[in-house]
């Protein structure tokens, strides 16, 4: 069983667009954006086939990932640009990217052996 916690980081912003010297120069704003601390909690389960038989050797894998079903936003894409004043302005067509819902999964691993 694996519990893992990702602390508060931080996204960046796009690009201020500043002008020197006639030229526009971009520069993203930094650390614009606060990701909230979230947990996830995996759970795997192995065998592998031992004794005389033909199987020898194949492996079960079951997994089951995110047990707790958790939707936590691990990044966002701002829909409005940075400007000087505001870094970042919450928005309702910001593109969210959130954590996976709950899986299974299993995997097979032929093992063959025959006789001696």
């Amino acid at each position: 069983m694996v519990e893992k916690r990702v602390g508060q980081y931080y996204n960046d912003n796009g690009s201020l667009n500043y002008t020197i010297n006639g030229a526009k120069l971009p520069f993203p704003v930094n650390e614009a954006i606060t990701i909230e601390p979230f947990n996830i909690t995996n759970l795997f389960f192995n065998y592998t086939v031992k004794g005389s038989s033909y199987l020898r050797g194949t492996k079960f894998q079951l997994s089951l990932n995110n047990i707790a079903d958790s939707r936590n936003i691990v990044g966002i894409t701002p829909a409005v640009a940075a400007t000087s004043a505001v870094h970042y302005a919450p928005n309702g067509g910001d593109f969210l990217n959130m954590l996976p819902g709950r899986s299974i999964t299993l995997t097979i691993t032929g093992g063959y052996a025959p006789r001696r």
